[in-house]
């Protein structure tokens, strides 16, 4: 219900190493929204789409010049991947060459190199590419900001009124003069310029702002809120690759990062009223942290991550107050709203391959569709649609509110808005049955007092630095949390990095920065010239065996050795096969059995209920050969929640039972396993003793190993 997309893997998200390396998390990569469907339940034509959503990209790159001028570094520099890589740029790179940058050099206008295009925020949509493209509809997704307006639209596929000179652009320097000015205002203003040129019907102002509302959904506001100068501050830090979901939820993250390696001391139910920070604060230089029900906490570092909604709200009180310039930038910064309508059914009546959709909207009552404006109050309304069946296993929708619809959310009944999203299902949708859902939930970010809304985002009136002010620590009390990382903010893994620069501050002011040699490596002079060896003096020796790795943690405590010599490889591996031929092997860690009863009931229907599936998959099928048709594993999983459901507690009660003795034997055969653990550990201290009793000692061992000629089966006693 809050965070809930992974915004790509690749290029350094530190999140790819915890959910894919140390929790091993399945997810599930998105595939991009291909499909909108209009306000009467019909497919958007394909061509429509791609010439819209390019006249909206227009329109947005052309605001790029408005931006604030600390986009593009002073000097020409090469793709150091792509170049370290021996990799050729792609076709479509969008970037400057050192021509451009040299020619704009001499005029002095190298603020003005923008690149032609930056990543889209929000869902990830490209409309099918066509057979046979609309005659006249370029099929290039390049900018066209280089040329004229008039000319980028003819480019796109659009044709002008007879009154419009092929060279006429958009007039908005005087708009965008204001320094306090929104996007909004701004785009509107050259999507009204656009209309005049063009006469676009109401079809395609549906078609507009519903990439509006996904503008929106990015941004968790309204664009007539975001500031025209800075409200895409953080691009060129975004990670790349597929957007993906966790399978069973975001919340697996959070709950890794405190249980794991030793779980976290986590106090919940403790609402902070105030915190006292400074080192004058109290006789001991320590900060206050007080709770509404009285317990007081004290501590030599705070790190404070309340969302940006609860600072706004001032539902902490401070002492001393903070300083004017963190409660500035707490002030300018803004904190959006995103809402969600999530849909429980019984089975699912859309494409399950398709991980999204989108509808569009109409205007608003009492007006006729023919200004930007009579658009923005119910664009963002159920824009798109999340198929979740893959990462919940239920046949769940998840129904975004961007926009002035994320706020009338907060007002509106759960009947309402229910009702209201039904019917626009229903009328996609016409053809299935489309059943009332099981179970409905509606967010109200904005009315939780613990949120006060969703995500940051660049307010107009916002200044460049403000970020920055909002993560500087004062005193003994630092910031952390989405809304303190400029260049990833409104992220998940946004917050996750302002935790580890909060840390690394925390450290700092604790023991003092890290001193780093100058230089990292010193120069040395070699007592002895190398000295080539023949092949016949190198010893060939086996792989070394190192102790076993499932130990539980705190048990082998030997302290870690240097890369040792061919001498002490050898004298390893012999100890160790010494150790072995004793001992034996470390216990191996046992399996785990089955702690889910829903699990262990779904192994004992699952070839009853794919039996079943399988012949309703047959009746239903059109195919010339029904009784080929199979029912797919995610219908069959769908059939046996639905059971387990529906199951009564008796018919439920053996798995639960059996679930609980599992967990049971589990417990006592890891910690049989522990004390064997431990047990085999202290006996190879005892038998290394003996080992070196007998062979007189490392130099011992290795005068009788090269008497052997270097050989290691003679030195086992």
């Amino acid at each position: 219900m809050g965070a809930h997309i992974i915004v790509g893997f690749e290029h350094g998200n530190p999140l790819d190493s915890i959910i894919r390396g140390q929790l091993a998390l399945n997810y599930h990569s998105l595939r991009d929204l291909s499909t909108l469907y209009d306000v009467d339940g019909s497919a958007v034509n394909e061509a429509q789409d791609t010439m819209c959503e390019r006249l909206y990209n227009d329109v947005l790159d052309r605001t790029g010049d408005y931006r604030w001028k600390n986009k593009i570094r002073k000097t020409a520099e090469a793709e150091k991947e792509l170049v370290d890589a021996g990799r050729d740029p792609p076709f479509h790179d969008d970037g400057i060459t050192i021509n451009q940058f040299e020619e704009a050099a001499a005029m002095g206008t190298i603020d003005r190199l923008l690149p032609t295009k930056s990543r889209r925020k929000g869902a990830f949509h490209k409309a099918p590419k066509q057979d046979k493209p609309t005659e006249g509809a370029s099929t290039s997704t390049d900018s066209q900001i280089h040329l004229p307006a008039a000319k980028a639209a003819v480019k796109i596929g659009f044709a002008l009124q007879e009154n419009v000179k092929p060279d006429a652009s958009l007039e908005l320097d005087g708009l965008a003069a204001d320094p306090n000015q929104t996007l909004g205002r701004v785009m509107d203003e050259g999507i009204s310029q656009y209309h005049k040129m063009l006469n676009f019907r109401s079809k395609a102002y549906r078609l507009i702002n519903w990439h509006y509302a996904n503008l929106e959904y990015a941004n968790a506001t309204n664009v007539e809120k975001l500031s025209l100068a800075g409200w895409d501050q953080d691009t060129g830090n975004e990670f790349e690759g597929e957007h993906a979901q966790v399978v069973g939820g975001y919340q697996q993250l959070p709950r890794g990062l405190w249980r794991y390696p030793k779980k976290l001391d986590v106090r919940t139910n403790k609402v902070v009223a105030k915190i006292q920070y400074g080192t004058s604060t109290s006789e001991h230089g320590k900060a206050r942290i007080t709770c509404e029900d009285g317990e007081v906490f004290e501590a030599d570092k705070v790190v404070l991550s309340a969302p940006l909604g609860v600072l706004k709200r001032q539902s902490i009180a401070f002492d001393p107050p903070l300083p004017e310039w963190k409660q500035g930038a707490i002030s300018r910064l803004g904190f959006g709203l995103l809402n969600k309508l999530i849909l429980v059914f019984d089975e699912p009546f859309w494409d399950i391959e398709r991980d999204m959709f989108g509808l569009l909207h109409g205007c608003s009552p009492g007006t006729d569709g023919s200004r930007q404006e009579h658009y923005r109050a119910g664009r963002g309304k159920f824009y798109l649609f999340w198929n979740c069946i893959e990462t919940s296993g239920l046949p769940v929708l998840i129904a975004l509110m961007a926009g002035d619809a994320a706020h009338e959310a907060e007002r509106a009944s759960d009947r309402d808005l229910i009702e209201e999203c039904m019917g626009h299902l229903r009328r996609v949708f016409k053809d299935n049955k489309v059943p009332d859902p099981l179970e409905a939930i509606v967010t109200r970010w904005k009315s939780d007092p613990f949120a006060g809304g969703s995500y940051s985002f660049v307010a107009a009136g916002s200044e460049p630095q403000d970020y920055d002010l909002m993560a500087k620590p004062i005193d003994n009390l630092f910031f952390a949390g989405e809304a303190t990382c400029g260049t990833h903010p409104a992220t998940v893994h946004g917050a996750y990095i302002s935790g580890l620069r909060a840390a690394a501050e925390v450290v700092d002011s604790l023991i003092g920065p890290v001193e780093v040699a100058d230089p990292i490596v010193s120069s040395t002079t070699m007592s002895q010239g190398l000295r080539r060896q023949t092949t016949e003096e190198i010893a060939v020796l086996p792989q070394k065996r190192k102790g076993d790795e499932v130990l539980p943690t705190g048990t082998f405590t030997r302290p870690a050795k240097e890369t040792p010599s061919g001498a002490q490889q050898a004298y390893d591996t012999a100890l160790w096969d010494y150790i072995y031929s004793i001992i034996g092997f470390a216990p191996a860690k046992p399996a785990k059995s089955g702690i889910n009863p829903f699990l262990l009931y779904q192994k004992d229907h699952w070839a009853e209920v794919k039996e079943q599936c399988d012949k309703q998959k047959q009746a239903t099928s059109k195919s010339k050969n029904p009784e080929t048709a199979k029912a797919t594993r995610d219908e069959i999983r769908i059939a046996l929640g639905a059971m387990w459901r529906d199951a009564s507690d008796d018919a439920k009660r053996p798995y639960v039972d059996e679930t609980k003795r599992n967990k049971e034997e589990n417990e006592k055969a890891i910690k049989d396993w522990e004390d064997l653990a431990r047990e085999w550990d202290r006996r190879t201290w005892e038998v290394k003793d003996e080992w070196e009793k007998n062979v007189g000692g490392f130099e011992g061992w290795k005068a009788e190993w090269e008497r052997n000629g270097k050989k290691i089966k003679s030195m086992l006693f």
